[in-house]
């Protein structure tokens, strides 16, 4: 599954960064190119369906809850999704894969967005300096996200150590 969303959502539009060893990867979606056009979503969400099957109304719903939600202004880069294998969690991996766009939003002034779908996950990102700016539960029983905002800061405008060796 992450292979099909980075081919059809990301490498397209954004940036994307995939840990060695496939331990983890995200993707980004820039300033002003969040949206995707419908033609775009059904080509990213069909080769989704045979998979997912019973999944894929529920999906469906959350997409468009979460697309209603999405702040419209000021431009921001979006993290569309973000994902460390087990495994590999608590090691710091996930700080790696949002560095780079991180710093790219501090030095451009761009804030960022995302929606955070654990507290364990908002705790993170919280970290990072995200702040909550809502809590949503999109239908009764479903899981509650957090809308989450972070305005660029000054932390990443001097060069910080590489971590390309977390990167293929």
């Amino acid at each position: 599954m992450w292979t099909m969303l980075i081919e059809r959502a990301s490498l397209e539009r954004g940036s994307c960064h995939i840990l060695e060893y496939q331990a983890g990867a995200c993707i980004w979606l820039p300033p002003d190119d969040w949206q995707m056009s419908l033609a775009a979503q059904a080509r990213t969400v069909l080769p989704l369906a045979a998979s997912i099957r019973d999944g894929l109304r529920r999906l469906l719903w959350v997409h468009f809850f979460n697309d209603h939600k999405h702040p419209r202004e000021p431009a921001h880069w979006y993290l569309a999704t973000i994902g460390v294998a087990p495994a590999w969690q608590g090691r710091g991996y996930g700080q790696a894969l949002l560095e780079p766009v991180l710093r790219r939003c501090d030095q451009d002034r761009v804030p960022a967005y995302l929606e955070a779908t654990s507290p364990r996950n908002r705790a993170f990102y919280e970290r990072n300096g995200f702040e909550a700016i809502e809590r949503c539960t999109y239908a009764r029983g479903a899981i509650t996200t957090w809308r989450m905002w972070r305005e660029p800061t000054s932390s990443h405008d001097q060069p910080t150590a590489a971590r390309t060796p977390y990167f293929t």
